[in-house]
């Protein structure tokens, strides 16, 4: 506690950071990376492992900002610490804002739901058995109460939850519910997937002309402005439209969209998705299991083989098609090469002058 605070030439504060270094062999920073900032500076014995999981200067002074991304980025560069991250697109944004990483783990978020005491399941089991046929939907945000007016207009039936209301065992209860992304990877995306929630996505487009048509109603942060990114990129920023979670979602084209397909599912066709969600859980348990293990030495391989290795910066990467357009532009100057005449062998008076 108030580590992340040290000032220079604070001896109680060197003498907490390095009995940490020597008694441990990892040292672990989730969320706020600006706690490890004692830990980079001094020469720690113990690994220095990153989660990054949120904007990496988030409770950075605003006059420390510079001098931690360069702290950061020198750290990085010399093998100092490991990058962790749930989805790639979490370095998209630090990337931009000069975070460089090329060397990282990939470790999805966990698949396991918070553990919440409360009565409030056996009250929705005992007091409301047709629950399944219900949406739920929370009203925090803007975007939520947008949500709510669509499904009164359609004449969808919901219910409203309490911020406190048990998480994903609560959820599951419920018929589906509505993501609407307000940051690249949430925690509890994954984690209604794989404990039985079915969740519907606008898709891309959708959320586009969603966010043109009410300006400001999306709490998306300081990533609203992906959204204006091209479509191959604006996949790599939300987790939601990865490919690899895509066949575990139901992704809906408009309010009109979305109704229809709360119709056609069914009992049998929940229960199907639900069975297929918890095989994906349990693979997904297994492959954490293993990054951890071996991040932490108790695998039986080298931490080197689950890096991955970047040529150059995530935002600085080129997207598919613009790779696909250098690689067409190449093509054509090698078959215009092809198709050049050969030099006709002649022979001039002050050839060999």
């Amino acid at each position: 506690k108030g580590i992340n605070q040290c000032e220079t030439g604070n001896k109680n504060c060197n003498e907490k950071v390095e009995a940490m270094c020597k008694g441990y062999d990892f040292l672990i920073f989730s969320d706020i990376l600006y706690e490890a900032r004692p830990f980079i500076k001094a020469n720690c014995k113990a690994k220095i492992i990153l989660h990054l999981t949120r904007p990496y200067d988030d409770f950075v002074p605003d006059g420390e900002r510079v001098s931690f991304t360069k702290l950061l980025n020198k750290a990085i560069a010399s093998d100092k610490v490991l990058m962790v991250v749930p989805f790639k697109g979490y370095f998209y944004d630090a990337c931009e804002r000069g975070v460089y990483c090329t060397k990282y783990v990939e470790v999805r978020s966990s698949t396991y739901s918070p553990n919440i005491k409360n009565s409030y399941v056996k009250t929705l089991v005992d007091t409301k058995p047709n629950a399944n046929e219900t949406m739920a939907v929370f009203n925090r945000y803007n975007q939520e109460k947008l949500l709510i007016e669509q499904f009164k207009k359609l004449g969808i039936d919901y219910e409203i939850l309490d911020y406190d209301y048990g998480g994903p065992e609560v959820l599951s209860k419920y018929k589906a519910v509505v993501h609407l992304p307000y940051t690249p990877s949430p925690f509890s995306l994954m984690e209604n997937i794989c404990n039985e929630v079915v969740v519907y996505v606008p898709t891309r487009e959708f959320l586009q002309e969603l966010n043109e048509k009410y300006p400001g109603k999306f709490e998306m942060s300081n990533y609203l402005r992906y959204l204006d990114l091209r479509k191959d990129q604006l996949s790599m920023i939300f987790e939601c439209y990865d490919s690899y979670l895509a066949p575990h979602l139901i992704y809906f084209t408009s309010w009109k969209d979305l109704a229809l397909k709360l119709k056609k599912l069914t009992y049998e066709s929940r229960k199907n998705m639900v069975l297929r969600n918890r095989e994906f859980s349990y693979y997904q348990q297994h492959l954490n299991a293993y990054y951890w293990k071996t991040m932490l030495g108790y695998g039986s391989e080298d931490v080197q083989h689950i890096i991955q290795h970047d040529d150059i910066p995530y935002c600085q990467q080129l997207t598919k098609d613009e790779r696909t357009q250098i690689r067409n532009r190449q093509r054509r100057i090698e078959i215009a090469g092809r198709k050049k005449k050969k030099p006709i062998k002649k022979n001039y008076a002050n050839q060999l002058s």
